[in-house]
């Protein structure tokens, strides 16, 4: 029967592989952990908030004290997504142009206050639309949509979307 035992130079890789393993085990722990925390913080952010935002150099360096390399795709996604841009497939150099697009655009609108009677004026706008379309003068133009055109409409342009019912409805 032999005796196996380890050489120590044996000993000393297979403690060295085992920390090797372990650094990259934490180092993946600790990617999770910041990934769940950064979606935590992604979904009750309000994005249009530009202190939210380090632009340097026409650069955006960091979200929300982070720096932006850590945000993955799918999160700068969301985050284009919470900013109103649809696009689900946008790069991540795309995301982050459109994130500091959006940047650059929200000062913009920081003086724009919508009305406290939105609703009502729309109300009231499609009443008006409703008395145009169906009024003595519209009505029977609107009763003519989707009929047979003539030549000179045809040759006028337009005619497959109704332009000239239109203009007569916006007057």
């Amino acid at each position: 029967m032999q005796n196996s035992s380890a050489t120590p130079s044996a000993v000393t890789d297979t403690a060295e592989s085992n920390h090797v393993v372990s650094k990259k085990q934490a180092a993946a722990e600790q990617k999770t952990r910041r990934d769940a925390h950064l979606l935590h913080l992604i979904e009750g952010m309000i994005w249009q908030n530009l202190e939210n935002y380090i632009v340097e150099d026409n650069v955006l360096k960091q979200m929300i004290d982070f720096d932006a390399s850590l945000f993955s795709v799918d999160m700068l996604r969301k985050i284009c997504g919470k900013l109103g841009f649809v696009g689900q497939k946008y790069t991540k150099a795309v995301c982050l142009e459109t994130i500091l697009k959006a940047y650059k655009d929200l000062p913009a609108y920081d003086g724009f206050e919508p009305s406290s009677n939105g609703n009502n004026d729309s109300i009231s706008i499609h009443c008006r639309l409703l008395n145009v379309l169906f009024g003595d003068a519209c009505l029977s133009r609107f009763q003519m949509l989707g009929s047979k055109k003539t030549m000179a409409e045809l040759d006028k342009g337009g005619a497959g979307q109704y332009k000239e019912f239109w203009k007569f409805g916006a007057v």
